[in-house]
């Protein structure tokens, strides 16, 4: 088969170039050719060969969206107001190269409509808005005979919908095939260096400047405690958390998909005692580390990274999305004195979400062969 992987590709997010990573070298068990839909930033000598598909051309048998949450709606994202009828058609009378660009949408949508389609590594939500996205996304995931989810709050979405082609698993990042390709960093000896502590925040509209600021202040006492911290930034779309950071004299290690390579940047960041995450990759990158983090729930999918482990009794690593520094600091030095029980949990976590990635490469390979019966 032939295949056209669909993500956040053109973002130049730490997360996502990930995820075009593995996803792509997943599918090459599978297919005969894959393909990105559009363009993509990341450059690897282990992406050699992959190309950009041109949005018209129809080479491909199947649509594969590839990790990440695709589907999606905020609050804050008001949807943009459509153009009328007579506008549209007076902008096509001015400029005729839009009618045929519209015609050949119609004819990608037609041939697309035909196409099977498939989700891998998937997020989904939330939808907080009221702009059809939850019914739109709710449609074309009923079309897919797979639909492989990440985490808990996709696959809560799911089975409320009745989505019957669901798999619980976990992101593309815990699978064999990703762990085969990509080099883990050493973590570095303990000895007596101080603990470090890294932060990893995202910079949403939704979010006002105290939640940057909570988090610089956490960082200044931590420093009084005699603990190294370090921020770090997974996209250039941080734009405010960087300009933030700036203002307050905060170094930041930045990720850059055109500079470096995946490991060196997951290298820093392995190289801290404890990962603070407001992204799930940090929370992902962490546990690949095989380091405790505490998430700051922002979003759905943080909030229930604690049902990550095995069950049993476990330290709580969720913090609330907008606390303030004096708490925050409470946390942190709690949870660096919990050192050995927070590892110990890390590794149960790893070991879990690997488990269920396993399963999800189960099932794909039961999908190209025919028989998800599985």
């Amino acid at each position: 088969m032939r295949v056209l992987l669909r993500g956040n590709y053109a973002e130049g997010n730490f997360g996502d170039d990930a995820l075009l990573l593995a996803a792509c070298k997943l599918l090459a068990r599978h297919a005969k050719e894959a393909r990105v839909d559009g363009a993509f930033a990341y450059r690897d000598e282990r992406l050699s060969g992959l190309a950009g598909q041109d949005r018209h051309d129809g080479r491909y048998d199947v649509i594969v969206y590839g990790g990440g949450t695709q589907f999606f709606e905020f609050a804050h994202d008001p949807p943009a107001k459509a153009p009328s009828l007579a506008s549209r058609i007076i902008r096509k009378i001015v400029r005729p190269t839009e009618l045929l660009g519209s015609a050949r949408a119609r004819r990608r949508s037609w041939r697309e409509a035909r196409k099977p389609r498939l989700a891998i590594g998937f997020g989904v939500g939330p939808f907080v808005g009221n702009g059809g996205a939850e019914a739109a996304a709710t449609a074309l995931l009923h079309t897919m005979p797979l639909v492989w989810v990440r985490d808990e709050s996709s696959l809560d979405f799911c089975r409320r919908q009745g989505i019957e082609g669901v798999v619980p698993s976990a992101d593309l990042c815990f699978t064999s095939t990703f762990a085969t390709v990509v080099r883990a960093p050493r973590k570095p000896d303990r000895g007596t260096r101080r603990r470090r502590v890294g932060i990893v925040l995202r910079d949403w509209n939704g979010l006002d400047d105290a939640y940057f600021e909570s988090a610089i202040e956490a960082s200044r006492r931590l420093r009084s405690f005699n603990v190294e911290t370090a921020f770090f930034s997974f996209s250039p779309r941080d734009r405010r958390l960087r300009a933030a950071l700036r203002r307050a004299g905060e170094p930041v290690a930045a990720w850059g998909c055109e500079r470096g390579s995946l490991e060196r940047f997951w290298g820093e960041l392995a190289a801290m005692d404890l990962v603070v995450t407001a992204r799930f990759h940090g929370a992902v990158f962490a546990l690949l580390s095989e380091t405790p983090f505490l998430a700051l729930a922002i979003e759905p999918k943080l909030e229930q990274v604690q049902r990550w482990s095995d069950g049993g009794s476990a330290p709580e690593c969720i913090l609330p999305p907008l606390t303030d520094a004096e708490f925050m600091t409470r946390r942190i030095l709690a949870a660096l004195e919990e050192a050995a029980q927070r590892t110990a949990l890390a590794r149960n976590m790893l070991s879990r979400q690997r488990r269920l990635a396993s399963f999800g490469e189960r099932r794909l390979a039961a999908y190209f062969q025919g028989d998800l019966s599985r």
